[in-house]
């Protein structure tokens, strides 16, 4: 009875070696994907965009009419410029329906309400007074 187990046994090596080899392939095809996927996020546009929206949208719940705000979007402005979209088309506010929308990329883009029924006017970005390199978000609370 063990001779018939001995005999039966001789492709074992061969079938290790096909096995991990199998692994293997597949592991480096998964490695690839993911590799292709985190270079194809780099810029990490839409988390800069959501930030955005989400921040503005913050800053002008917490704000009373009269009030004007200066929010540093230099990162903002950087990545629209790099995606070719235009400095009238990255912040965008609805003052009908109560939301701020941020595009830092053709074709994409987050919206996001706020609550404080106020209305935003004279909206626009401009270089920083101290640094030169910094682009500031300005717009008034009415």
């Amino acid at each position: 009875m063990q001779e018939n187990l001995s005999m039966n046994r001789k492709g074992d090596g061969a079938d290790i070696i096909r096995n991990n080899l199998a692994y293997m392939l597949f592991f480096l095809a998964v490695f690839v994907a993911m590799l292709f996927f985190v270079s194809s996020r780099m810029d990490n546009v839409a988390f800069w965009e959501d930030f955005y929206a989400k921040e503005i949208a913050r800053v002008i719940d917490f704000s009373k009419q009269g009030d004007e705000v200066k929010i540093d979007v230099t990162m903002a402005v950087q990545l629209a410029r790099k995606n070719k979209v235009e400095f009238d088309k990255i912040f965008i506010f609805d003052n009908e329906e109560g939301s701020v929308a941020v595009s830092l990329s053709r074709g994409t883009g987050k919206s996001f309400r706020y609550f404080n029924n106020v209305s935003i006017e004279n909206e626009g970005t401009e270089l920083s007074e101290e640094n030169v390199e910094v682009r500031q978000l300005i717009f008034n609370i009415k």
